[in-house]
């Protein structure tokens, strides 16, 4: 069962959060909402993800720390056709167990056999603390738009994807 630290409101940009997301699945959680965000934060991810959106359009975080937790899997979680997410000026801290930082597009309990096409997303000014790439995997996502930073992007081919999602289920 997914734990929540903070979950966000619908059509609400929210500032200045600090959130220790320890000991709860997601730290900041958005689930089928529009024009979601916040603007400012510092928080410790929690197990699976710092940040964790699902469904929904315009979500927009940016002016932000992220630190790993202990059982970090990821920093910042994405899909479920999310048309419209802008991640930007945000500093992702530590290690996660898996090698993405960002991941985009994958599989959800939404999907249902079917896939469901996250689309216009962009990645601005994302960096990491230690100077390294910042990981990004696209699953069912149309390409992002990375700019301002160093990225390593690993987009799976749409047969593959189709095959993981199936799995999945």
């Amino acid at each position: 069962m997914d734990t929540h630290k903070y979950i966000l409101k619908d059509g609400s940009i929210e500032s200045g959060l600090v959130l220790d997301g320890s000991g709860f699945s997601e730290t900041i959680k958005g689930s089928n909402l529009t024009g979601s965000g916040v603007d400012g934060f510092s928080i410790i991810a929690g197990n699976e993800d710092g940040i964790d959106c699902v469904r929904g359009s315009d979500y927009k975080f940016s002016g932000g720390v992220i630190k790993s937790g202990p059982k970090t899997r990821t920093f910042i979680t994405a899909k479920g056709g999310i048309n419209g997410l802008l991640l930007k000026d945000i500093v992702l801290c530590g290690k996660t167990t898996w090698w993405r930082d960002i991941g985009l597009g994958d599989h959800t309990i939404y999907n249902k056999g079917k896939m469901m096409g996250m689309r216009n997303v962009t990645i601005d000014n994302v960096t990491r603390a230690d100077g390294g790439k910042v990981n990004v995997l696209v699953l069912d996502c149309k390409k992002p738009n990375c700019i301002n930073g160093r990225y390593r992007v690993i987009r799976l081919p749409g047969f593959l994807v189709k095959i993981f999602m199936m799995i999945k289920r």
